[in-house]
């Protein structure tokens, strides 16, 4: 399993990868050249800068083996 995370102005990118290293999973965010990240944990993919453009290479990415879920409901299913 691994998780990605639309991360362009994403509040809870440091509790997802908290959670997520606690239990190993791998994490990869996707953030576009207006919003270039670092991450110590997470692989960070960034997108070229256009409207939407990180939404939809989010939503229409082919990674095997992902489970796409809303970063509310990762957190609840791990109750944080």
């Amino acid at each position: 399993m691994k998780i990605l995370v639309d991360a362009d102005a994403c509040p809870v990118v440091s509790i997802v990868e908290y959670v997520a290293s606690k239990y190993r999973i791998p994490v990869i965010l996707l953030c576009d050249t207006n919003h270039v990240l670092q991450s110590a944990y997470s692989e960070v993919k960034v997108i070229e800068a256009g409207a939407r453009q990180t939404h939809e290479t989010f939503y229409h990415s082919n990674f095997s083996n992902c489970n796409f879920l809303k970063v509310q409901y990762f957190l609840q299913i791990f109750d944080w």
